[in-house]
């Protein structure tokens, strides 16, 4: 009876915590390590970002939101992994 009931409580708690169809899941793990301001901006820098105008953490997804522009004046728009620092997205 207690094996039933506590695997009842486990299969409702993993159905709350899944993200619903359509939904990005959220990759960031409480107290885990992520990459810091710093080093997305170095990362940013790496990849031809000459002037960065915006940088936030989203939460939800997981990933550094960068904007700015490259030697050249065009806009760059990137985002990073904050658990590992892989560049998911960059457009010019």
């Amino acid at each position: 009876m207690l094996h039933t009931l506590s695997a009842l409580a486990l299969a409702g708690f993993l159905a709350l915590a899944a993200p619903l169809p359509g939904q990005a899941q959220a990759v960031l793990v409480p107290g885990g390590t992520i990459v810091s301001i710093e080093e997305a901006r170095d990362i940013a820098l790496d990849y031809g970002i000459d002037r960065i105008e915006f940088i936030e953490l989203n939460t939800y997804t997981g990933r550094w939101e960068i904007e700015g522009t490259d030697v050249a004046d065009r806009d760059v728009d990137m985002e990073i992994d904050a658990n590992t620092g892989a560049v998911i997205r960059i457009e010019r």
